[in-house]
């Protein structure tokens, strides 16, 4: 082993990589040709333009990390980040039953990165 295998667990690096994107496993997410994901909701929100049924996640730019600055705590960062990164105002995910809302938030999270090694989307 070198120096940096001593300090580094790659096998374990590659194994949280991997957890990172098996939500892309779930068959309610949709990787697009333009590199935007979108999640169909098991549960819709209803709002007075009608229901969300899908949510379809940007790429995040400056200004999507910059919505988090005024958020506490690393989850209310987590979903002002996923608000921004959609387009949609907060209070719908603060509407989104838990399931719907995890999956979200775990879809943000893979935005922008490649997938591993042998992963498809």
């Amino acid at each position: 082993m070198n120096d940096l295998e001593d300090v580094l667990d790659l096998d374990e690096a590659e194994e949280d990589q991997k957890k990172l994107f098996s939500c892309l496993d779930d068959p309610r997410v949709k990787t697009n040709e333009d590199g935007t994901r979108t999640v169909t909701l098991l549960n819709p929100i209803k709002t007075k333009r009608g229901e969300i049924r899908e949510v379809t996640y940007n790429i995040p730019k400056g200004r999507d990390w910059m919505a988090t600055d005024s958020k506490k705590g690393d989850f209310g960062k987590a979903v002002a980040l996923a608000a921004s990164v959609a387009n949609i105002p907060l209070v719908v995910f603060e509407a989104m039953d838990e399931e719907d809302f995890l999956l979200c938030v775990q879809v943000v999270g893979t935005m922008g990165k490649k997938l591993p090694t042998g992963q498809t989307s």
